[in-house]
Order: structure tokens, then sequence, then C-alpha cells
């Protein structure tokens, strides 16, 4: 507000001091050059306060620039939360509905940790978990049959349920809310329906697929990482570009992957070693990599 008294007396002054030039010039009948002439000089002077004036209240309006981070969240829609669910068959609906792993949390009333557990979930910090899995509480003894089924042996016990209902992992005991969701982000991948459905379908896969196909061997599951091979082993002409990628860039469980794709193509990697690092030198991929011109030749020619 000072700053802009000030430039509003300054302005007063140059308009005073502008007029009185102008007078007089008009009465002399000179003519002068536009940046000359006291009356153009004035009105330069009149847009410039105002544009300084309209820079600086813009500012202080508004202060900083909003970030570009903040702007793009709040245009991303978050996953829709599904509320702790008490009823087995409603879990199933709403997973296949929301494309979601199930998280069954096996408890008791007499069990003094599943109510520690349930308060917990209450928490603002269990937002995440309720939006990324589909919950659901089940009563060992009223459920006495899927305690059987699911062979627990004490209370709290979790069951994470991926594709048609299959147990993907399971945990008994509770340690508090974050070693649960440490948990839960560990076995998230080898539940994920999306990820199951990649798996066991029988189109063929485009350069994205195998993209995703190759994220899937950080799984170490054997089952899993076995379908994850086959389907890329299969689709040679697209896939060995990528699977060389990995086995020089991609972490232990990839690269062991990758060896064993590769072992099946009887590509040359005699000698190369994931767990020696050393072992994957740049003389060695680009010795397969004129492996991989040598059958890509021999793949368009059976094509034709």
């Amino acid at each position: 507000m000072q700053n802009y008294l000030s430039t509003t007396r300054k302005l007063v002054n140059l308009l005073t001091h502008d007029a009185q030039a102008s007078e007089s010039t008009m009465n002399r009948r000179i003519t002068m050059p536009f940046c000359v002439n006291p009356v153009n000089r004035t009105l330069v002077a009149l847009c410039s306060c105002l544009l300084i004036e309209c820079l600086s209240f813009s500012a202080l309006s508004y202060g900083q620039s909003p970030d570009p981070a903040e702007q793009t969240d709040s245009l991303v829609k978050k996953p829709e939360l599904v509320p702790l669910l008490h009823d087995y068959d409603e879990a199933i609906v709403a997973a296949e509905k929301l494309d979601r792993p199930i998280l069954v949390v096996l408890g008791a009333e007499w069990c003094g940790p599943c109510k520690q557990l349930e308060k917990e979930l209450e928490q603002p910090s269990s937002e995440v978990l309720f939006r990324k899995w589909i919950v659901v509480k089940i009563d060992i003894d009223e459920e006495a049959a899927l305690a059987r089924e699911w062979q627990v042996s004490a209370v709290p016990a979790f069951r994470i349920l991926g594709m048609d209902q299959e147990v993907a992992a399971s945990n008994e005991g509770y340690g508090g809310l974050k070693k649960l969701q440490t948990w839960l982000e560990e076995n998230f991948d080898s539940a994920n329906p999306k990820a199951q459905r990649i798996l066991r379908e029988d189109k063929p896969i485009d350069s994205n697929r195998i993209v995703e196909l190759i994220n899937m061997l950080r799984d170490k599951r054997p089952s899993c990482r076995k379908l994850v091979m086959e389907r890329l082993s299969k689709n040679k002409a697209i896939s060995a570009g990528p699977v060389i990628e990995t086995l020089a860039a991609g972490n232990l469980s990839q690269k062991l992957g990758a060896l064993e794709i590769l072992e099946k193509w009887s590509a040359p990697i005699a000698g190369l070693d994931p767990w020696e690092p050393d072992t994957i030198s740049a003389e060695r991929l680009d010795l397969l990599s004129i492996w991989l011109s040598g059958e890509g030749r021999s793949l368009s020619a059976e094509q034709d």
C-alpha cells in the first residue's frame, strides 16, 4: 500500500508538471516529436505506472506460481474408496467390479490384536489401503469353514486373494499397520487381477505388453515367473531385444529370468552370470546384439 501511494504521488507531480509544460508548448505552437511532446510523455508515464501496479497487485494477490505437481494431483481422480466389508460374497463382487485384489482379515471377537487392527484401519493413514484393495473382515467363529479352508492357525490372519479367489499370499499375526502395508505392497503384483489376465491371455503381445511382462519378472513366485518366461520366449521376434536390455539393466530377479529365456533361444550366454555383474560386460552384450541381428534375418527369411 505504501508503494502504491508513493507511486501515485509521483504520478500526480508528473501530470502537474507536464500539464504546465504542455500548455506552454501549445501557446508557442511548436511541433515536437512524439517521445518529446509533454502530452504524449504523460500518457507513456501513466501507462507504465498502471502496468507496474497491476503486476505488483498480481504478485501480492496470488503469491508464487502453483506447483505443477500439485496441479497434476488435483486433476488425477483418486481410485474409489471401498470401506471395510464384512461379507465375503460382497467382497468378491466389489473386487470383480473394480478389478482389485482382495485382502481377507480373519479375526475373532475375543482377539485383542484384532481389535487394535480394527482401530488402526479407521485412521486416515489407512485410506490408501481401501483405495487399492478390497478389504473384508471375517470372524473365524462364524465362518469356520473358510478358516479351515485357509488353514488359519492364529489370529489376526491375512489372506491375499487374486483371480478366481486363489490365495496368493498368507500371513499370521499383527505387527502394526505400517508392517501390514509393507507386506501388502510386496505381494500386490502376485494378486493383481490385471497382471493375472496378462499372463493368461492368448492374444498376440505388443511392445507395451512386453514391458509389462518384463516388469513382472520381479515377482519371485516360481509359478508367475514360469508363465512370464513362457509368454516372452514364445514371442521371440518382438521380445528378444527387450530381454537382452533387461539382462543389461534389470534387477537381479529380472536378469535371472532374462538369462533363462536366452538359454531357451540357444543364445551365446556361456559365462554370463547375473550374480557376478562383471560377467555381463559391454563386449558380451555386443555379442548378443550380433546374435540377435542374425536371428532377425533368419526369422525374416522364414516368414518369406
